[in-house]
């Protein structure tokens, strides 16, 4: 048998309506003090540190499965991943920004 996924109760469904306001109006707050004080919220992106995205990630963003993924890799045509704990495949941003163009 499937799983089905649980209706949220209405007190749920409220919190979450409730949470979702309190993160828009604390991200106006920083965005308004920011400005007052003359300061950058976040860095550029030469500054951050890379985004890692997972094979699923990955997958999913270039519209291929993993196997398709694999060929890929394995004809050079996509950079092989590092891995990471685990030893989970993971790919920097920069690499799928390269290959979508």
């Amino acid at each position: 048998m499937g799983k089905r996924k649980q209706a949220e109760s209405p007190a749920t469904e409220r919190i979450l309506q409730h949470l979702t306001v309190i993160q828009a109006s604390l991200q106006r707050i920083e965005e308004w003090l920011a400005r007052i004080a003359g300061v950058r919220l976040h860095p550029p992106a030469a500054e951050r540190f890379p985004k890692l995205l997972s094979r699923e990630e990955v997958c999913h963003l270039l519209g291929v499965t993993p196997n398709a993924l694999n060929t890929r890799i394995r004809r050079g045509k996509f950079p092989r991943p590092t891995y990471g704990t685990g030893k989970k495949a993971l790919w920097r941003e920069e690499d799928l920004l390269r290959e979508r163009r």
